[in-house]
């Protein structure tokens, strides 16, 4: 028709739409596609270590009633407490478990403690071990592994034990080698990367004391690179660093990630409060005494109370104070025994008198004599010896004597004490 229009459509606008809606749809593809891959790799790691990191059977963590009776063993409540050994390598062949290479650790932290609390047990420790007598932990720990530890120290100190962790003693240097180099940050506030060689060489040259809170610093470095984004960054160090986990034996209540949740108690907290138990070792027998005030520590440590002021120089003074000790003259030499006596008066002890001893000899060394069953006695003796260095040591069957009257302690003064101040 003349004069009429014809309307012509064009789709020419339509196709910059569909080309940004396919390129949206590739990108929400690939998005939902590395969601599912970072899921799938983390799933799969998840399930690696829940299989690797297995955890142990231990009977006596669910045997405190039988083990101390109808009181129970006692912890303070919300708190958690953790048994913590460092052994040498385990080997799976035989049915004996490792041999302690270091202190064991009673670990406390929460409820009512604002600052974690370590509390070290000496390998050589003698505990009684219901129907076998007396033994060390050290003795304990290969016997019968981490369930006769538990059942001993449970019984032994009254403290109730939640989790156990008994690691080799290179695993924490194998984690930073893995996961590090970590920033670990020392008592001044200043931090720097630290390798696994050096958290190495650090842990062998450190006292139990310092090795103590260095760990804590290495646990808490580790957990701040350990969260999730980190280790799904890095899956193959990842899968290395559970390889090396898995050579820590812990409780079944640890399996898989749970061990990380305990790491993480340390990440934020402040420095642990470390105490060791209050004992001394005998230098002729090679054998520790444990002085009374061990009593109150294993109480306030299951009260949740700090440990300061009950570990230390107190306890032994108090020994000091109240052992009685007699000085007799075996040397013949004029005047020996009132010099010695004055000497030990000073430092503290309770002389309760001076005599001749039944023979002189001018040659005679110095014997502190003391009663072999006693154990404030024996270390009384020990501490007389670290301010006679060159006393011998001697146990004695019958009770020491001063003129006839009993004492629990005997200093029989030889010519090696004529110069004593």
């Amino acid at each position: 028709m003349t004069g009429s229009r014809q309307l012509v459509f064009s789709s020419s606008r339509r196709a910059p739409r569909r080309r940004w809606t396919r390129v949206f749809a590739w990108v929400f593809g690939l998005v939902v596609l590395a969601v599912l891959l970072v899921a799938l790799v983390g799933a799969s790691l998840y399930g690696y270590a829940w299989v690797r990191l297995g955890g142990d059977e231990i009977p006596a963590l669910l045997a405190d009633v039988e083990t101390l009776g109808t009181d129970g063993a006692s912890a303070p409540a919300q708190a958690t407490t953790v048994l913590v050994t460092t052994t040498g390598p385990r080997d799976p062949t035989v049915t004996r478990g490792p041999e302690l290479t270091g202190p064991v650790w009673l670990v406390q932290a929460g409820g009512p403690r604002e600052v974690p609390a370590v509390l070290l047990l000496p390998e050589d420790l003698p505990v009684s071990v219901d129907g076998e007598g007396v033994a060390t932990l050290a003795e304990i720990q290969v016997a019968a592994d981490a369930s006769g530890l538990v059942q001993a120290l449970v019984d032994y100190t009254g403290v109730r034990i939640d989790h156990v962790v008994s690691m080799d003693e290179d695993a924490l240097p194998a984690l930073v080698e893995h996961l590090g180099p970590i920033e670990v940050c020392g008592d001044d506030g200043g931090c720097r990367p630290t390798s696994g060689d050096e958290a190495r060489r650090q842990l062998q040259e450190a006292s139990p004391e310092a090795r103590t809170a260095r760990t804590a610093d290495l646990l808490r470095g580790l957990a701040a690179v350990a969260t999730p984004v980190d280790l799904l960054r890095s899956p193959v160090a990842t899968k290395r660093s559970i390889d090396t986990v898995a050579d820590v034996h812990t409780d079944v209540s640890l399996r898989g990630t749970d061990l990380l949740h305990l790491a993480r108690v340390f990440e934020d907290g402040p420095t642990p409060e470390v105490a060791s138990l209050p004992i001394l070792r005998n230098p002729e027998t090679g054998t520790s005494v444990l002085l009374e005030q061990a009593e109150t520590v294993f109480q306030r440590f299951g009260e949740g109370a700090p440990l300061d002021g009950v570990t230390g120089d107190d306890g032994v003074q108090q020994v000091v104070e109240e052992v009685p000790v007699a000085v007799l003259n075996a040397a013949g030499i004029d005047g020996l025994a009132g010099r010695v006596e004055a000497r030990l008066a000073a430092a503290g002890f309770l002389v309760v008198g001076t005599g001749n001893a039944p023979g002189f000899d001018e040659e005679a060394s110095t014997v502190i004599r003391y009663v072999g069953d006693d154990p404030a006695a024996e270390a009384t003796a020990i501490l007389l010896a670290e301010r006679l260095p060159d006393a011998r040591l001697e146990s004695a069957d019958r009770v020491p004597d001063l003129e006839g009257d009993p004492v629990r302690v005997q200093v029989l003064a030889g010519a090696d004490l004529d110069d004593a101040e």
